[in-house]
């Protein structure tokens, strides 16, 4: 990590205190700010010549330039190559070097830019943000001038981290559930879910019995007489047979909507589920079925014959 700090032309030798019969040099020495090499893995080369790290067009451009550099000193060998003199192979042999060199520095910063979590892009930023809500203008190449990013030790930490927490992100992701690993979990898994779909068609089916609602207990109605809002009316012979009709008419008088808008309650649907017991009563209804199934083939068998 490069460290410049400008020139001083007002310290005397042997570091003599400061003058208090001049003022304004005190002022100048404690104004002195030290510049920080912006931090980069392939534009080193560069020195403080390096723009901030939140700085992209910056980064883009200084890359491209340094990739168009090698791809000039490729080309320069192209043109010497048939050239046989001492001075020819070793421009040759520079050549060669140096374009290498910048185009694999260059590759190395476009694959630190291309990274979706880049710690020095982060630090620069909020240090950025962090001077222009005190108030200050900070420089757009470089940035804040008194910020010291981080070291590349630090930062590849901070990158190695990330990877490896992404990793387990993933791999926690695409790993089976424990319900899908333990078989019998599953079996049972898939009888619930095959007994709840039997009971809700039973339920659907009871509602389209003509006589269900008689079977209904009968409450008293009771109507507040300072509620403002319009009661639900539905046409006569609308009995809402499909899906669609009931849609619309729950669209326009959606009793949890119209709560949560007149008071402060939220309303939330929190299924009850208990294990232990819904598992005992799966197996015990799952072998009472299997038992009618038996008796009712043996009644069969002689209607059969």
């Amino acid at each position: 990590m490069g460290l410049f700090i400008p020139p001083n032309s007002d310290r005397n030798n042997n570091n003599n205190s400061k003058n208090p019969a001049n003022p304004k040099e005190d002022n100048q020495d404690d104004s002195k700010i030290i510049f920080f090499t912006r931090p980069s893995v392939g534009l080193k080369v560069w020195g403080p010549l390096v723009p901030a790290s939140d700085c992209l067009p910056c980064l883009y451009g200084l890359t491209a330039f340094q990739t168009m550099m090698g791809l000039i000193m490729f080309r320069h060998t192209r043109i010497i190559w048939h050239q046989t003199s001492f001075l020819a192979r070793t421009s040759k042999l520079l050549s060669v070097v140096t374009g290498g060199y910048l185009i694999f520095n260059s590759g190395l910063e476009i694959s630190r830019l291309i990274l979706p979590y880049d710690p020095w892009y982060e630090e620069a930023k909020v240090s950025r943000s962090k001077a222009i809500k005190q108030g200050l203008k900070p420089n757009f190449w470089f940035g804040p001038i008194d910020y010291k990013p981080m070291s590349f030790k630090e930062w590849s930490s901070k990158v190695d981290t990330w990877v490896e927490e992404t990793e387990t992100q993933i791999n926690h992701q695409e790993s089976p559930t424990f319900a899908m690993q333990n078989h019998q979990i599953h079996s049972i898994y898939q009888q619930l879910r095959a007994l709840n779909k039997q009971h809700n068609q039973d339920i659907l089916k009871n509602l389209k019995m003509p006589g269900f609602k008689d079977m209904l207990p009968n409450f008293q109605s009771f109507t507040n007489p300072e509620f403002d809002r319009p009661q639900v009316v539905i046409p006569k012979g609308n009995e809402l047979k499909d899906d669609i009709d009931f849609l619309e008419a729950w669209e326009l008088n959606d009793p949890w909507e119209s709560l949560a808008r007149d008071t402060e309650y939220e309303v939330r649907f929190i299924p009850k589920f208990r294990w232990i017991e819904k598992l005992e009563e799966t197996q015990n209804f799952l072998k009472e079925r299997e038992q009618q199934l038996k008796e009712q083939t043996i009644q069969e068998e002689p209607n059969t014959k």
